[in-house]
């Protein structure tokens, strides 16, 4: 089976210093917001701390650029994100007196798979990937024609474990897109999208590593 695999950073964007007016975390409290991929990483951190009394906190789950636009504008202590601030959020940071400080806290991984008599799937680029699974192609990216004029006349299919999973979770950040085409088929886990995509000639899969 065809398999291309794509790495990406998790990050933790702490305030060391915010705007009197704009701190959230005035009462003691700790505010986190981000990416639901981050929330188990956030957990175990917050448990391995050992505070006592434990910590006060509490995490939304807003995906990693609404995270970075609440954190920036002093509404969150914590963003929980998956990729690096740009230099446009860095700069609305600075503007309301909110420095930070970025921590790696780990990698994971997805593969993009396609079905095994599928050579023609097996270097695409980010950009091709951007154009298959972002929410504007929903409906309209239908052939693999459409992702690029050298590939085949084959219809595309697109496969995902389901929206609360890590790969369906990472797919924005990698492609950088807001989110993931709306008819795309969600399967039950990584397992069911593998055997459908190896089924299925024009099929296009992400799954975790």
């Amino acid at each position: 089976m065809m398999r291309l695999q794509r790495r990406i950073g998790l990050l933790l964007l702490i305030a060391l210093i915010a705007a009197p007016t704009t701190l959230s975390a005035q009462d003691d409290g700790i505010s986190i917001v981000g990416s639901a991929v981050m929330q188990p990483v956030m957990n175990a951190l917050i448990d391995a701390s050992g505070a006592q009394p434990a910590l006060d906190s509490t995490i939304s789950i807003t995906g990693t650029s609404t995270g970075i636009n609440l954190f920036c504008l002093g509404q969150a202590d914590i963003a929980m994100t998956t990729r690096a601030m740009d230099a446009g959020e860095a700069s609305a940071c600075a503007g309301v007196g909110v420095e930070f400080l970025e921590l790696l806290a780990g990698y994971n991984t997805v593969a993009f798979i396609g079905h095994p008599e599928d050579a023609f799937a097996e270097c695409l680029t980010i950009g091709q990937l951007r154009t298959a699974f972002a929410p504007s192609s929903s409906e309209q990216i239908i052939n693999w024609t459409q992702i690029g004029v050298e590939l085949p006349f084959q219809d595309l299919s697109i496969y995902s474990p389901g929206a609360d999973s890590l790969p369906y979770n990472l797919l924005p950040s990698i492609i950088n897109t807001d989110g993931v085409r709306s008819d795309a088929q969600l399967l039950n886990d990584d397992a069911a999208v593998i055997e459908m995509v190896s089924q299925t000639p024009g099929a296009l899969g992400v799954v975790s590593v």
